[in-house]
């Protein structure tokens, strides 16, 4: 196995494992989902990389991802995470690649979502 790969699968280890974790807790603070959507953002570029591909994927409507709310969207980009371990453990690097961008899209939506609630916090307050 390439070294880029083993890295690639350990990041992605941890990741899951962190976001398992911030799911399991009480609450969900940014800081906690950032770590994640970042090492998920890495492991694209590297697929993608190692691919010799330089598509940007689909567009994805966010407004559809937004519908699913917090935790749930979190708990399917955990899903996600989880089914590209195990594609890139099998060497399949497109399936991973489609898998690894739901995760992210899902993550991007959350973080999205939770900064609009403290800025619409903000100006209740301002």
């Amino acid at each position: 196995m390439e070294a880029w790969l083993e890295e690639t699968i350990e990041t992605l280890s941890r990741a899951k494992a962190d976001l398992a974790s911030a799911l399991a807790g009480e609450s969900l603070s940014e800081g906690e989902i950032w770590p994640v959507y970042v090492a998920v953002e890495v492991s694209v570029f590297d697929v993608k990389l190692a691919l010799g591909e330089d598509d940007v994927g689909r567009f994805v409507d966010m407004k559809e991802l937004y519908k699913t709310g917090g935790r749930q969207l979190l708990k399917r980009a955990l899903a996600s995470l989880e089914r590209a371990h195990g594609e890139l453990l099998a060497g399949d690097l497109r399936a991973a690649l489609s898998s690894l961008r739901d995760a992210r899209n899902r993550l991007r939506a959350h973080l999205r979502a939770r900064r609009k609630e403290i800025q619409k916090l903000r100006r209740a307050t301002a």
